[in-house]
């Protein structure tokens, strides 16, 4: 756009109009018409560059067209011709699909599928709160502390109303396992194994009749941290 000082010299330094002052030596500044040509084309450009066609018997085209080119501060966005696109355009479209599936933190809802948290999870209820916990343990007010912990606690208690850590470790069984694998001929047709014994397998060296072998094991169990065989002792 051409300011009245692109086009004659009798405009002020900054190019802006001057009543001048005949005293002083200072001319007014002529008004030629080609500033208003300018002005004119300026103006035009506002309604036919928006596709609007010129109307000499319409004063208000270039309100309408600025109108339509502005929103409303009034309006709060309520005048956006295309509500989705603009949300588009402003790269908020995840947001606003993530706002919608959001749970209401005053309600609540319900999820479907599966949630994932990348940071501490806690429940609240009550004014008690649990905190999840990396190894899958979980930390609440509620059982005083680690729930693995209570627990623990929980049933050393049960089981020591019941008999104490003396009787339970000489009576109560701790482990069970397999002795070392035996070999026996089976070549008669009746053969049995000691007490505690399971055949754990056969082997022959030629026909079934003539020269075979039981593998067998014992049943053993712990007690007290003594290995018995069952059915021995």
């Amino acid at each position: 756009m051409q300011k009245i000082g692109d086009i004659t010299n009798t405009a002020t330094p900054d190019g802006e109009f001057t009543n001048g002052n005949v005293a002083g030596g200072v001319s007014p500044t002529l008004l030629p018409a080609k500033w208003f040509n300018t002005i004119q084309r300026e103006l035009c450009h506002v309604i036919t560059k928006n596709g609007g066609v010129l109307n000499p018997d319409d004063d208000t085209q270039i309100f309408e067209i600025l109108n339509s080119v502005f929103l409303s501060q009034k309006q709060n966005g309520s005048d956006i011709p295309d509500k989705h696109q603009f949300i588009e355009n402003l790269g908020l479209s995840e947001t606003v699909d993530c706002a919608k599936n959001a749970l209401d933190k005053r309600h609540g809802g319900e999820v479907q599928g599966q949630i994932q948290v990348n940071d501490t999870l806690r429940v609240s209820k009550n004014g008690k709160t649990a905190t999840y916990q990396e190894d899958g343990n979980i930390d609440g007010e509620c059982w005083g502390g680690l729930l693995n912990q209570w627990i623990t606690t929980k049933i050393t208690e049960a089981v020591q109303s019941r008999a104490p850590w003396e009787e339970v470790n000489r009576t109560f069984v701790r482990d069970i396992r397999l002795s070392s694998v035996q070999l026996m001929s089976v070549q008669t047709y009746d053969r049995q194994l000691s007490a505690g014994a399971v055949v754990t397998g056969f082997k022959t060296d030629g026909l079934w009749e003539i020269k075979s072998y039981a593998y067998y094991r014992f049943i053993q169990k712990n007690i007290n941290g003594q290995w018995i065989t069952v059915g021995q002792g």
